[in-house]
């Protein structure tokens, strides 16, 4: 790569600076209103939806310094999350963000800002190794970023090697958004069926420990439908094809599988309701259950009805949000005859199947935009330059 020149980030940027918590701290978030980002909502080029929360128009208007433009990047300066960092998406706009996150504005006469998403992460061993050198927690401050070295090359590389990797996310956001109109079809129906009970709403209904059911229908402990096992530590296991899984979803992939049949993932340690359903071989590792289904055609049926409970509100822990099997075994989940369990198996096989095999696609595009990106970064794929006299 030609004419590359290296500048400080404060000179390449309108704004790096971090947010601020609202009056009232958690007490003051809405489920909706205006958005407010806070470090969980930011992976490595990509936006989690999960969580999200609000503030009101009042506390918005007290956090306006923090206010988040269209292609503003959103950086992690704190925590195990440190250097996490995405695009903000325009579908959350107007938005604000906490201390934990920082505003990277970059001036679009000097920078792509699509170019510098992808620089970051590039240099994130170089982000990381900064953030290490505090004392205690893991943390990037302002000065760190002002003077933080980007290489440039002309707008015309730039434009190009943003415009080549933003593709491949641009496809990984389109089946995200598939995936999750899929996901919506499903929950509509359980909660149409399983909740509202509209099908049935003719019929004969009964008293239950979780209210009035259609009769002949039950509310069985979960230990009856599921055999609830620990995950296992992976890290001496070989590098391979099957995706080992944590409370944060896929965490590597590994050459042995734990499980080779459809189960439903449920974290031990951490983000406790990031429930999952897989149905391929799988690896689980030591902060997550998995588990063996006791009934015929019911994994998919309990993976929803799992979805409808809180599991941080049943958090054991103290440090570290936790579960147990024995809470996990006492949850009374209603089950219904085994013509209606048969039937939404049916119905929501293919949407199910459809949703990982976009999910397969999008781990495939991410490799390859993981492979390319350094070889253009560092030149090693030259690009033409129009602006070459």
């Amino acid at each position: 790569m030609k004419k590359i020149h290296q500048i400080k980030l404060n000179k390449l940027c309108l704004k790096i600076g971090s947010g601020s918590t609202p009056r009232g701290g958690s007490n003051a978030y809405k489920t909706h209103g205006e958005t407010f980002v806070r470090s969980q909502n930011v992976l490595d080029l990509s936006f989690n939806y999960n969580g999200l929360v609000h503030v009101d128009k009042e506390q918005a208007s007290k956090l306006k310094n923090v206010c988040v433009q269209e292609c503003d990047l959103l950086l992690n300066i704190t925590g195990d999350s440190v250097t996490r960092i995405c695009m903000v998406p325009r579908s959350i706009l107007p938005a604000y963000v906490n201390q934990h996150v920082c505003i990277l504005r970059a001036d679009s006469t000097k920078l792509n800002p699509y170019y510098l998403l992808y620089f970051l992460v590039y240099r994130k061993s170089k982000l990381l190794l900064l953030a290490s050198a505090g004392a205690t927690r893991a943390a990037i401050t302002k000065n760190m970023l002002d003077n933080f070295v980007v290489d440039i090359p002309s707008m015309s590389i730039q434009n190009k090697i943003a415009s080549i990797l933003s593709t491949f996310d641009d496809k990984i956001e389109i089946n995200n958004k598939i995936i999750a109109n899929l996901e919506e079809q499903a929950q509509a129906l359980y909660k149409s069926w399983f909740i509202d009970f509209d099908p049935f709403q003719d019929g004969e209904f009964e008293e239950s420990e979780l209210g009035m059911i259609p009769k002949g229908w039950r509310a069985e402990p979960l230990e009856n439908l599921l055999d609830i096992k620990y995950g296992k530590a992976h890290k001496k296991l070989n590098e391979g094809l099957i995706p080992a899984y944590g409370s944060g979803g896929i965490m590597r992939l590994v050459n042995v599988a734990i499980h080779e049949n459809e189960s439903i993932l449920i974290p031990r340690k951490g983000t406790l309701n990031n429930i999952i359903y897989v149905d391929e071989p799988f690896w689980v590792v030591d902060t997550m259950f998995f588990s063996i289904p006791k009934i015929d055609h019911i994994v998919k049926y309990i993976y929803y009805a799992l979805l409808q409970i809180d599991f941080a509100s049943l958090n054991v822990g103290s440090a570290v949000p936790s579960m147990t099997i024995q809470v996990l075994n006492s949850l009374k989940i209603i089950i219904p005859d085994r013509k209606w369990m048969i039937k939404f198996n049916d119905f929501i096989t293919p949407i199910l199947s459809n949703k990982s095999l976009l999910s397969r696609q999008n781990q495939k595009l991410a490799e390859l935009r993981d492979t390319l990106l350094p070889k253009l970064m560092s030149g090693e794929i030259e690009l033409p330059d129009e602006t070459e006299e």
